[in-house]
C-alpha cells in the first residue's frame, strides 16, 4: 500500500506540484502540523504518502489567520488517454447515441492498461490559504521546547473539490465498474462527470487507489518544512575578548522552509 501511495503522490506532484491528500477525501485544515512516516527513506523525506496529524498551530498557541481564495473555482482533470478505456452501458442497452442524457440507471466501466495510469475528476474546486506566513516563525520558536520538530510539516493551503472522484493504478491490469444515475452526462464522453451525475463503485480489481464519487473531497495541500537551524556567534579574536562565553555559545531556531515537491521526483522515480 506503501509504494501505492507514494506514486499517487508522486503522479500529483508531478501533474500539478502540489503535495496529494493521501487518501482524498482525509481530514486536513490549514495549520495542520503533520508527519509523512511514508516519505522517509535513507537520503530524505518527502511529504509523499498517508499523513498523520502531530498537531497545529491552534495546539501550539500560534495565532494565524486562514483567506478564502477569491478566484473563481477550478476543475482539475487528468486522464491516461494512452492506457483508459471507457464503456458506456444504459439500462443494460448500449450507448444510446444521445448527447447529454437525462435522469437515468446506467453503468460506465473503466480499464486500466499501465501501471501509473489515473484518472482523477474534481469539480468546482476551492482553495484555503494560510495568511503571512513567516511572520509565524518567531512565534513557532517560542514553543519549540515543546514539540519534537524532526520530519514536520506545516499546512499551508488546503484545496477541496465540491465532488470528486480519484482512480490511480498500480497494476498494469484493473478494472473499475460504476453505476448509479447519469443525468447531465454526455454519452459520447462518458469520462466527463457532471455535478448531478451520481455514480457509485460497483465493481473494481486490480491494485488501485480509488475515492468514490463524493462530495467536498479534500485533494491537494501546499505544505512547508520545519527545520532547526543551528546559530553559532563566530568567535571573537580580538585581545579582551572571553573565549569560554563565545566558544560556548549556540542557539536553536525554528525556521520554515519552502519546498519545491518537483525537486524530489528524480528521473528514475518520476512517473
Amino acid at each position: 500500500m506503501s509504494k501505492l501511495h507514494i506514486d499517487y503522490s508522486k503522479k500529483i506532484v508531478s501533474q500539478i506540484g502540489k503535495a496529494a491528500v493521501v487518501l482524498p477525501g482525509s481530514s486536513v485544515q490549514v495549520g495542520d502540523i503533520l508527519q509523512f512516516p511514508e516519505g522517509k527513506s535513507f537520503f530524505k523525506t518527502a511529504p509523499f504518502g498517508s499523513f498523520k496529524k502531530i498537531t497545529d498551530l491552534s495546539g501550539l498557541k500560534v495565532n494565524y489567520d486562514v483567506f478564502d481564495d477569491d478566484n473563481s473555482p477550478d476543475t482539475y482533470e487528468f486522464k491516461s488517454n494512452d492506457s483508459l478505456d471507457f464503456d458506456f452501458e444504459l439500462n443494460g442497452k448500449g450507448d444510446p447515441g444521445s448527447d447529454i442524457l437525462p435522469k437515468a440507471e446506467a453503468k460506465v466501466k473503466i480499464s486500466f492498461s499501465k501501471e501509473g495510469a489515473i484518472f482523477f475528476q474534481a469539480i468546482e474546486c476551492t482553495t484555503q490559504s494560510l495568511n503571512n506566513i513567516h511572520e509565524l516563525e518567531n512565534t513557532v520558536m517560542n514553543n519549540e521546547s515543546k514539540f519534537v520538530w524532526k520530519d514536520t510539516y506545516l499546512v499551508t493551503s488546503v484545496t477541496t473539490a465540491k465532488k470528486a472522484l480519484v482512480a490511480f493504478s498500480n497494476s498494469k491490469k484493473s478494472e473499475l465498474v460504476l453505476g448509479g444515475d447519469v443525468e447531465n452526462l454526455n454519452s459520447r464522453n462518458a469520462s466527463q462527470l457532471s455535478l448531478n451525475t451520481k455514480l457509485k463503485r460497483e465493481k473494481l480489481s486490480g491494485n488501485v487507489l480509488f475515492k468514490d464519487w463524493s462530495d467536498d473531497v479534500t485533494i491537494f495541500m501546499d505544505v512547508i518544512r520545519f527545520k532547526k537551524k543551528d546559530f553559532a556567534r563566530e568567535k571573537d579574536m580580538s585581545f579582551d575578548s572571553n573565549p569560554a562565553i563565545e566558544e560556548n555559545f549556540n542557539e536553536e531556531r525554528i525556521e520554515l522552509k519552502a519546498l519545491d515537491l518537483k525537486s524530489f521526483l528524480n528521473e528514475e522515480n518520476q512517473l
